[in-house]
């Protein structure tokens, strides 16, 4: 599983920044289906995503990388 459908499968649909990140992840076409974080952090600097939206992208990313081992 990709870190998309993780995060499809995991929080949209909460009410929390991780649902808010889900949901925008989804929303956007052009986000990166491959597991490669460097590239989702540059994609997200490239949208002007927001302090806090890049930080919750690091740690979701940190807890999926433990979940997927």
């Amino acid at each position: 599983m990709n870190f998309y459908d993780w995060m499809m499968e995991k929080y949209l649909g909460e009410d929390t920044a991780e649902g808010d990140l889900a949901q925008d992840m989804q929303s956007d076409l052009g986000f990166p289906l491959f597991d490669d974080y460097e590239v989702i952090e540059s994609h997200l600097w490239r949208k002007n995503a927001c302090r806090e939206c890049k930080e919750v992208a690091r740690i979701c990313w940190k807890r999926y990388k433990r979940a997927t081992r």
